[in-house]
């Protein structure tokens, strides 16, 4: 069976069919959430919002579905090129999409997965997406989830929904709401090729060979630095030390990569290696108050 998924793939040597693995599994897992998805619609006497609930779960799939979303036009009431935002939660959360539509104006409806999870699909109509996160994150303050950057109409929902779920992986344990347009870096690494990933990682191959304590300490200040604008006063009192000390490993981060810091260039690549860092370590993001 691996031989034979090998060949499928075109993978020629075990390296080849190593690259390869995450996709297979992404597709065979992809597979099994439409079977039980099948199986739901096939077994469960659907009510009206059961209905509604299993038709946006195809609006999710890729290729997208013609017919799903010209019933979701006719029997939802929604507008084939509006604007639509995909909120993913970690745990099951009970919903009040009264609540929300009042608080927003966004029309939020919830979506058949077979997961545990909980995942919205929000109508925006005219407004941006920044209500919706103010007031998910007041009624959630402490659960984990993420929401994906608008996008203009139903026939991109498979799109918004892949970077939330992007987003709600780069998020680890945060509490709150992980907005995937103020994490893109992280929100688009799994999509990159392999070599690629390596080769962002590789940026930071001059710390990562340091002492674990030393390593540590400057992969935590670098990311606690950029993660909060820059601020150099802010960084050292979030990690307790003295403005000059976060300067000092500023500097030796630079010196052992090469990179200096006073290049926007550089500060892109130093937050993709270390996002790709943590992705391939599976180092969960660290949580601090205040960042998102």
């Amino acid at each position: 069976m691996q031989v034979t998924a090998a060949e499928r793939l075109g993978a020629q040597t075990a390296d080849q069919l190593a690259r390869n693995a995450p996709e297979f599994w992404q597709a065979t897992c992809r597979d099994a959430e439409h079977l039980i998805t099948a199986y739901q619609e096939a077994t469960d006497p659907p009510g009206p919002d059961a209905t509604a609930s299993v038709l946006l779960a195809r609006l999710l799939r890729h290729p997208v579905d013609p017919t799903a979303v010209t019933q979701a036009v006719t029997t939802l009431a929604l507008h084939r090129e509006g604007q639509y935002a995909i909120v993913r939660y970690r745990d099951r959360l009970p919903v009040s999409t009264a609540e929300l539509r009042d608080r927003t104006a966004a029309t939020v409806l919830p979506v058949a997965q077979p997961d545990t999870g909980t995942t919205l699909v929000a109508s925006l109509g005219s407004a941006d997406i920044d209500p919706l996160v103010r007031a998910l994150d007041s009624m959630y303050p402490d659960r984990c989830g993420a929401v994906g950057p608008a996008v203009a109409g139903l026939a991109r929902l498979p799109l918004a929904y892949e970077l939330a779920t992007s987003a709600l992986h780069a998020a680890g344990d945060r509490p709150g709401l992980t907005r995937a347009d103020h994490r893109m870096c992280a929100t688009l690494l799994p999509a990159c090729p392999e070599p690629a990933r390596a080769a962002a990682v590789g940026i930071l191959e001059p710390v990562l060979g340091l002492a674990p304590h030393e390593r540590d300490r400057l992969l935590a200040t670098l990311d606690t630095w950029l993660d909060n604008r820059c601020d150099t006063a802010l960084v050292a009192r979030q990690l307790f030390c003295h403005p000059n000390t976060i300067r000092n490993r500023l500097r030796r981060v630079e010196v052992l990569t090469g990179l200096p810091m006073n290049r926007p260039n550089n500060l892109v690549a130093l937050t993709v290696a270390l996002e790709a860092h943590r992705a391939r370590t599976n180092t969960p993001r660290p949580f601090r108050p205040g960042v998102k």
